[in-house]
């Protein structure tokens, strides 16, 4: 399926002949009212669609050259899934020389692309050099060549870049990434083997990524020890993911020394040594951050680091699981940190979505004999009457008279999830309450 949107009209006529004529072509047009638009023809391979400024409007009309010139722009975000015509290079040609203001080309899908020839990789990288992002998920990479001996990418300002393929292709994808200077988002979403943690390296050390900010890894495999440097060498970033399960004491150190001041979005959620106490210090020390997935935080360890506030109120999504880990005969101490950690998050005002549950980590911390928080009235709830702002809400083991109260007084409640009872007849009352609101249940 190809998507094409904000095309301008130079390359119409050049890109026109090139898709296959038994493609299904979708025109959105887009102002302060969104026009849509569909032309249509039989045995489907691909989809284009086309979002414009103008006001005109053509439904069902047959892809044509002259209808594409109809509804096209300047500003250019083009998605191409299994492009037929990007098999040819006269493709990636034309919108290497027509494009005036291009913006975001995203390249592949579920399904991935296949091998392009090699002169139509040298079009391919030609073509991508004209755009400020590349959003390239496939299989398969087109680095039969060096992309950079045939196209300039550094005004590239934001790659992600998702590969399955087999290992041994990183030093290809890393010697692509490595020259794009002025990248100020980098999501490294890697297929199998060992990363390449000594030459990430010397990609920082040689400050190839002066204005990088925002950072995605996943596949890990090397120690804290090992994988430490790069958190030191890193800009001061503003957004970080990570699905790395050493990440430990000496990683934590360095983000906290040179990252805490401005981070919006820390992901550590599948980093199975990123501690309870760690994930307070990011709620007591990152004022900006507005985006926070970790693991576990334990109520003990909120009771006792509890002199210090947690700065972050501009947070505005959090997922965390709050384990009650005290001992079971500790009913005043369980109660009264219960109350104080949903004190804590009644300040967090700007809250709009909490998830508790987190899933496969709720089952990690169940392991270890832990019990939830109590999301009750009576035990604190009533306090989050401040959290009006939200609108996605993951607990657990809430009661009828709790959904009650949540949705009175959290106006913008859209979805909630969380066991609530196995009662036939509550469910239903639950289900009708909901119901009356439009409240999704998961």
């Amino acid at each position: 399926m190809t998507h094409i949107i904000d095309l301008p009209s130079e390359i119409l006529e050049f890109i026109g002949d090139f898709l296959d004529k038994r493609a299904i072509l979708k025109v959105t047009v887009q102002n302060s009212t969104t026009i849509a638009a569909a032309a249509a023809t039989t045995a489907t391979t691909a989809t284009a669609t086309i979002a414009t400024a103008t006001t005109a409007a053509v439904r069902d009309s047959l892809l044509n050259i002259e209808t594409l010139r109809a509804h096209a722009r300047s500003d250019v975000d083009i998605r191409l899934r299994h492009p037929t015509g990007g098999r040819s290079t006269k493709v990636w040609e034309a919108i290497s020389e027509s494009l005036q203001k291009p913006r975001q080309i995203k390249v592949g899908g579920p399904s991935g692309l296949p091998k392009f020839e090699i002169d139509v990789q040298v079009s391919f990288w030609r073509a991508v050099s004209r755009f400020e992002e590349l959003d390239y998920s496939s299989g398969v990479d087109q680095l039969g060549i060096d992309p950079h001996q045939w196209a300039d990418l550094s005004g590239l300002q934001r790659l992600s870049y998702r590969n399955s393929s087999r290992s041994g292709v990183d030093h290809l994808q890393l010697k692509l990434f490595g020259p794009c200077h002025g990248l100020t988002r980098l999501r490294w979403l890697r297929g199998s083997g060992a990363f390449l943690a000594k030459d990430f390296l010397q990609c920082l050390i040689r400050s190839d990524w002066p204005l990088l900010d925002d950072l995605a890894l996943d596949r890990i495999s090397q120690s804290d020890l090992e994988f430490s440097p790069i958190i030191r060498h890193l800009p001061p970033l503003k957004h970080l993911r990570l699905d790395f399960g050493a990440f430990g004491p000496l990683s934590f150190g360095y983000l906290r020394e040179y990252h805490f001041e401005t981070l919006r979005t820390l992901d550590l959620m599948k980093s199975d040594r990123f501690t309870s106490r760690m994930a307070l210090a990011v709620l007591h020390r990152c004022p900006h951050l507005e985006d926070f997935m970790g693991r576990e935080i334990f109520m003990s360890h909120v009771v006792s680091m509890s002199i210090r506030p947690w700065v972050c109120s501009g947070l505005k999504r959090l997922g965390v699981y709050f384990a009650n880990d005290f001992e079971l005969h500790d009913t005043a101490g369980a109660s009264a940190a219960n109350r104080l950690v949903l004190e804590h998050l009644s300040r967090l005002t700007s809250l709009e979505e909490m998830d508790m549950l987190l899933n496969g980590t709720q089952r990690l911390i169940r392991s270890k004999k832990v019990r939830a928080c109590r999301w009750r009235l009576g035990a604190g709830l009533e306090q989050l009457k401040t959290l009006t702002r939200l609108c996605i809400v993951r607990f657990d083991y809430m009661r009828v008279e709790d959904v009650r109260w949540m949705v009175g007084h959290w106006p913008e409640l859209r979805v909630l999830q969380g066991h609530i009872s196995s009662d036939t007849g509550t469910q239903r009352q639950v289900n009708e309450l909901l119901s009356e609101r439009r409240i999704k249940r998961e």
